[in-house]
């Protein structure tokens, strides 16, 4: 069997080609999102050859969203977070998932989003294994708080009663 992520991994490169002939050193939203593609198919079979890529990613959508929020942007903070997490480096992680949270909840001030719980877990996950217990218990009660919210409160039938 193979890889997730190995099947599609050539052509993905083949448009990675196809786009940085096209932009030729020039910024361009869609040559970080097939920057970032690349990059996480090959996270998806596991290997570090990963981070350069998305690490070139983001560097591409800080300097095209220069200083400001996007979505794009946060989604390639918490891709590196995520990989750093995944291979137990919770010093790198920390940083980029505290970002990414942040973020997330200055793009949706007035409501939470499954995306951001997940995020807050993540963090909670690096912070607690760099012994940073409130910062941990904080981003843990936010998380389960989010999740809660989204889910329905059912009847004795199993028929929604409320919603939130």
């Amino acid at each position: 069997m193979k890889a997730a992520g190995s099947e599609a991994l050539p052509m993905q490169r083949e448009a990675l080609a196809m786009y940085r002939a096209l932009y030729n050193g020039v910024d361009h939203p869609a040559l970080a999102a097939a920057i970032n593609n690349v990059g996480l198919s090959i996270r998806a079979m596991r290997d570090r050859g990963a981070l350069p890529l998305l690490l070139e990613a983001l560097d591409m959508k800080r300097r095209l969203y220069a200083g400001a929020d996007h979505p794009d942007l946060c989604t390639s903070l918490r891709n590196v977070g995520l990989l750093y997490l995944t291979e137990s480096e919770f010093e790198f992680a920390s940083p980029f998932l505290r970002d990414t949270c942040c973020m997330s909840m200055r793009l949706s001030p007035h409501r939470d989003t499954p995306e951001l719980a997940s995020s807050l877990y993540a963090l909670s996950l690096s912070t607690s294994a760099l012994q940073r217990h409130v910062i941990r218990q904080c981003a843990l009660q936010m998380s389960f708080r989010i999740v809660l919210s989204h889910h329905r409160v059912l009847g004795s039938d199993g028929v929604a009663v409320t919603e939130t």
